[in-house]
């Protein structure tokens, strides 16, 4: 499995509009963001964690706690994911990318590991459970060849650069692809907002 070369990234940023400093809020004794770090090295022992934050200064101390913690981290554009993405993937070139979100503390083990196997064992561009778990519970994958592709393409037409799967949903059909559509959404796990971080965490 480790020979795949698959990283999980946990896309964190400290200026969330809806729930403001959401990063610095606390779960379980620790700040949000380093709970959910946690939670993938627990639940996802076999692979590297990097945190994929920007490089501008309202993550300095961000960056600082996991710098100071040894935390693998790395730094780039704020509001373009696709950029941060592809950058990334230009400097430390693994063949597989997982996203998760520091909104999401309460992502999936069983469901989670068997897309990541599945993808790697049938060399998927793209998979992703997102439309067949509860919302904050799903991840989706990218292949380095559909990064490369996307950061392409976004230059061209802004619009793709909104969200990292953007792309590959108006182009399925160019890429082998994995996608689960159960619509499995009864309930919400995500912490967007103020509000369900006092439903989802403080009073449970």
């Amino acid at each position: 499995m480790m020979l795949e070369k698959i990283v999980l990234c946990l896309q964190v940023r400290t200026n969330s509009h809806r729930f403001k400093r959401k990063a610095f809020s606390m779960i379980k004794g620790n700040y949000f963001f380093l709970h959910c770090y946690y939670d993938l090295k627990k639940k996802f022992p076999d692979f590297d964690v990097w945190v994929l934050t920007s490089g501008k200064k309202s993550d300095d101390t961000l960056s600082k706690i996991l710098k100071n913690k040894k935390i693998n981290c790395f730094r780039g554009n704020l509001e373009n994911i696709v950029e941060r993405f592809y950058s990334f993937s230009k400097k430390y070139n693994y063949k597989n990318y997982v996203r998760f979100t520091a909104d999401n503390p309460f992502v999936a083990k069983k469901e989670n590991n068997e897309l990541i196997k599945k993808h790697i064992r049938n060399n998927y561009d793209y998979s992703s459970n997102l439309d067949n778990l509860p919302k904050g519970k799903g991840i989706d994958i990218f292949s380095n060849k559909l990064i490369n592709d996307t950061f392409k393409k976004g230059k061209i037409n802004n619009s793709l650069n909104k969200h990292l799967n953007s792309y590959i949903l108006l182009n399925k059909s160019n890429y082998k692809v994995n996608i689960l559509t159960k619509k499995n959404l009864n309930n919400s796990y995500t912490i967007d907002t103020y509000k369900e971080y006092i439903k989802n965490i403080i009073k449970k």
